[in-house]
C-alpha cells in the first residue's frame, strides 16, 4: 500500500477517531498539562526565590563574636585562627573572612538630628569584604548598590542606607539623591562627611557603613600620633574649605582668593556626587555659591596597623548544611556559642530547599503518569475496539510498521499539540495567576516572579518520554499478534 493511499484511507479516519469528537481528548489533554505546567511553573518559581534567598549574603554570612574576656584553657579567637577555620574544607568556607565592628553616632542631615537614647547602628566595611562585593555586583531586580560606587578602605566616605534616609523623612529618590554630606558627631564635635553610596540595606539592622581609616581615626589614638585631631575645627584653623556639587571647575563670581584643591586625596574624591573641593587661605572668607557645603578639608590618612578591636569575624558559608559542623567546631575550639536562631534559620533554609525538590520532582511524576496513563487507555480501548478491523488489514499485508508507525504519528501529534497549547496559555496566564495569588495571600515578596522551567526540558520530559513509554506500551500490545488473534480476539 502507498504511504499517500495509507494517509488517507487509514490514517486521517483513526486520528479522527483516537482525539474523539470535536477534539475532546485533545481539550482534556490541553487542560491535564496545563494545570501541570502551571503548578510545576509556581514550584519552579517558588524554588528559584529559595535560591536566590540562599545565596543571598544576609543568609550565607554568619557572624561569630569574638570574647571580650579571654577564657582560660581557651584557645584565644583571633585571625590566625579564623584563617585555620576557612582553611578547613570540612566546613565548607568561602577563603576569605572579615574582621566586624559596630559603632552608634550621632548623625544630622541636612541641619536634622533626630534625639535617641540609641543612636544608629554603623558596620565596619572594607573594599574586600565578601558581603560589600556582593552588594556591588547585584544588577536588575536585585540591585542592592543605589548610586555610584566611591567607597575607599582610605577614604572618609560613608554607606548609608535607604532606610537611614526615611528616618529623616527623605522618603523618596528625589530628596535624598539631593545629598551630598551628612554630618557626624566625633568626640563632642560634628563633623561633615560625604556619602560615598546608598545601599537598600546592610546586615544587623545597621544603617550605615564606615571606612577602616575613618575607624582608625577614631578610635584611641596614641600621643605620637592623634589622628583623631583630623575631626577638629582647631586642625584647620587659618583655612576655609567647600564642597561645590555638580561642578567641575570653579564657577564665575567666586571670590578669587578660593582656589581649587588638585590633591588627590581630598574628601570629595570620596563623595558619589560629582563636584569640586575649594579652599581659602584666608579662615573668615565666604563663598558666594547656593549649594556650597563649608566642610573640613579631611585627608586621606595611611594606617598600617589597625588601632580599632575586632567585635567579631564575619564568614561565608558555601554550604548551609553545614552550620552545625561549623557551630559545633567554634564551639569545641573556642568555647563560643552562635545563636541558636541563627543555626536554626539557616537549617530551616535548606530543609526547605530540600522539601521544595522533592515535591517538584514528585509533581513532575505524577504528571508524566497521568499524561501516559490517559493516553495509554485511549489507544488500548481504541485498538480493543477495532481488534477485527487491524486483523483484516494484516491479513491483507498491512505490516506492523504501518500500524506503529501510525500510532506513533497519533500520539506525538496528541500530546505534541496539547503540551504546545498548554505551554503558550501558561506563559500568557502564569504571570497573573501567581500575582493574583500573591495579593490574595497577603504575601508581597519581592522579586517572586513566574518562570518556567526550560522548554527543552519540558518538552523532553512532558513530550518525548511520556510517547516512548506509550509507543512501548502499543509495540507490546501489537508484537507477535497474528490476523488470527485480533480477527477472533484470542488477545
Amino acid at each position: 500500500m502507498k504511504i499517500k493511499d495509507f494517509i488517507n484511507e487509514i490514517g486521517a479516519p483513526e486520528t479522527r477517531s483516537v482525539i474523539g469528537k470535536n477534539g475532546s481528548r485533545v481539550i482534556i489533554l490541553t487542560v491535564i498539562f496545563f494545570i501541570s505546567l502551571l503548578v510545576l511553573g509556581v514550584a519552579n518559581s517558588s524554588s528559584e526565590l529559595l535560591k536566590k534567598k540562599m545565596q543571598d549574603p544576609y543568609i550565607k554570612f554568619i557572624d561569630v563574636e569574638k570574647p571580650q574576656i579571654d577564657k582560660l584553657n581557651v584557645k584565644e579567637f583571633n585571625i590566625d585562627n579564623a584563617r585555620d577555620l576557612i582553611n578547613d574544607s570540612t566546613l565548607s568556607l568561602s577563603p576569605q573572612f572579615s574582621k566586624g565592628t559596630n559603632k552608634r553616632f550621632n548623625i544630622k542631615i541636612e541641619n536634622i538630628e533626630i534625639k535617641d537614647d540609641m543612636p544608629p547602628l554603623g558596620m565596619l566595611l572594607t573594599e574586600g569584604d565578601l558581603f560589600y562585593k556582593n552588594i556591588k555586583s547585584k544588577s536588575g531586580v536585585n540591585k542592592k548598590l543605589l548610586t555610584k560606587s566611591t567607597f575607599s578602605d582610605v577614604g572618609f566616605g560613608l554607606i548609608l542606607t535607604k532606610e537611614l534616609f526615611e528616618d529623616f523623612g527623605f522618603i523618596d529618590d528625589s530628596s535624598w539623591r539631593k545629598i551630598a554630606f551628612v554630618e557626624i558627631e566625633i568626640k563632642n564635635e560634628y563633623v561633615k562627611l560625604p556619602v560615598a553610596e546608598v545601599v537598600e540595606e546592610l546586615r544587623n539592622n545597621c544603617k550605615f557603613a564606615f571606612s577602616k581609616n575613618f575607624l582608625n581615626c577614631v578610635s584611641n589614638s596614641s600621643p605620637s600620633t592623634p589622628s583623631s585631631e583630623v575631626f577638629k575645627a582647631k586642625h584647620y584653623k587659618g583655612t576655609t574649605t567647600y564642597f561645590l556639587p555638580n561642578v567641575d571647575s570653579i564657577p564665575s563670581g567666586i571670590d578669587s582668593s578660593f582656589t581649587m584643591i588638585e590633591v588627590s586625596q581630598k574628601l570629595s574624591a570620596n563623595c558619589y556626587k560629582k563636584g569640586i573641593m575649594v579652599e581659602s587661605q584666608d579662615a573668615n572668607a565666604i563663598i558666594n555659591f547656593e549649594r556650597a557645603i563649608k566642610v573640613y578639608d579631611i585627608r586621606k590618612i595611611s594606617n598600617k596597623a589597625d588601632r580599632f578591636d575586632v567585635d567579631y569575624f564575619t564568614f561565608h558559608l558555601k554550604d548551609l548544611s553545614k552550620i552545625e559542623i561549623f557551630a559545633d567546631r567554634i564551639k569545641s575550639d573556642f568555647d563560643i556559642l552562635i545563636e541558636k536562631s541563627k543555626i536554626e534559620e539557616k537549617k530551616n533554609i535548606e530543609f526547605f530547599d530540600s522539601i521544595t525538590n522533592l515535591l517538584y520532582w514528585a509533581l513532575f511524576l505524577f504528571t508524566i503518569s497521568s499524561i501516559v496513563l490517559f493516553i495509554v487507555n485511549i489507544l488500548i480501548s481504541h485498538l480493543n475496539s477495532n481488534k477485527r478491523s487491524l486483523g483484516t488489514l494484516k491479513a491483507f499485508g498491512l505490516s506492523n510498521n504501518y500500524i506503529i508507525g501510525l500510532y506513533s504519528g497519533i500520539t506525538l501529534l496528541l500530546v505534541g499539540a496539547s503540551f504546545i497549547i498548554a505551554y503558550i496559555s501558561t506563559e500568557l496566564i502564569g504571570p497573573y495567576a501567581l500575582r493574583y495569588f500573591n495579593l490574595k495571600e497577603g504575601l508581597a515578596i519581592d522579586n517572586f516572579t513566574y518562570v518556567n522551567l526550560d522548554w527543552w526540558i519540558l518538552v523532553l520530559l512532558m513530550v518525548f518520554i511520556p510517547s516512548i513509554i506509550i509507543l512501548a506500551r502499543v509495540f507490546k500490545y501489537l508484537h507477535n499478534v497474528t490476523p488470527g488473534d485480533l480477527i477472533y480476539e484470542r488477545k
